[in-house]
């Protein structure tokens, strides 16, 4: 897998500032498909838990690899759907 690993998620810079306020005051993020949101809620917004679940092993593995877990819970979970295709 040569993809790169986004810093933040595929938002306009609004759908960016909302993502951001709301995560500012939570202190557990839960998401479906896993990447530049995970990665912005743990190393921008610094949220202590993250729980992610994942469908693609290799992604999800790049993913934790990418994250800089100070302080922050990582529960990121591969789910095995079979066959799938891009996002």
């Amino acid at each position: 897998m040569t993809e790169t690993l986004p810093p933040s998620p595929h938002m306009d810079a609004e759908g960016l500032h909302c993502f951001q306020n709301a995560l500012s005051g939570s202190r557990c993020y839960l998401e479906y498909g896993s990447g530049g949101s995970t990665v912005f809620a743990n190393n921008v917004a610094k949220v202590q838990t993250i729980i992610s679940i994942e469908s693609d092993r290799a992604w999800a593995e790049k993913v934790v690899r990418s994250l800089d877990k100070n302080g922050c819970r990582v529960l990121l979970s591969y789910c095995d759907l079979g066959e799938v295709g891009d996002w």
